[in-house]
């Protein structure tokens, strides 16, 4: 379980750093949604090996997702810049509530 929950905190961190990138530019929300991708199956491991999470971490989860990917369809049907990046810092904080709770949770 050790080596799963450090996979989980890994790609945590890069999703974070890729929704701060994410910002300014388009690939890194296309890097964030990947990362979140594979943060569903170290999740979904967790939880098979017997992890219990808050209910609000994967719903924080959820909530970056969506907004990462709306980030995404905003800025190809050619919106202002400030809805995109609003929507991208929106993520920022659901995957920073996310990684808080589940540090908290962590015991």
């Amino acid at each position: 379980m050790l080596v799963a929950i450090q996979l989980h905190y890994l790609i945590a961190l890069i999703i974070i750093a890729a929704l701060i990138v994410g910002v300014f530019t388009q690939i890194g929300r296309r890097v964030a949604l990947w990362a979140l991708a594979a943060q569903l199956i170290a999740g979904t491991w967790l939880i098979v090996q017997g992890f219990r999470p808050s209910p609000w971490h994967p719903a924080l989860w959820l909530a970056a997702a969506i907004l990462t990917q709306a980030a995404i369809l905003v800025s190809k049907r050619g919106k202002p810049g400030v809805l995109s990046g609003s929507l991208i810092v929106l993520a920022l904080l659901c995957a920073l509530g996310a990684y808080f709770l589940g540090l908290a949770n962590q015991r």
